[in-house]
């Protein structure tokens, strides 16, 4: 849910939302690993910053 928002928030060039995103992820595989998830599929859950790292860094001058 917070995901979503902050999806939305980054879909309106909103640069903490990116910082946000990549902090809730981090977090979040965090919790996956100490609760005895996979340590493949938590590590995983960092995927989704990496490529929003791609999409957005050429245009970061944009973000406000």
């Amino acid at each position: 849910m917070i995901n979503a928002l902050l999806l939305v928030a980054i879909w309106f060039w909103q640069r903490w939302a990116v910082y946000a995103f990549c902090a809730v992820s981090v977090v979040i595989t965090g919790v996956n690993l100490v609760t005895g998830g996979a340590p493949l599929q938590a590590l995983a859950g960092l995927a989704a910053p990496f490529v929003l790292f791609l999409l957005t860094a050429q245009r970061w001058a944009r973000f406000r």
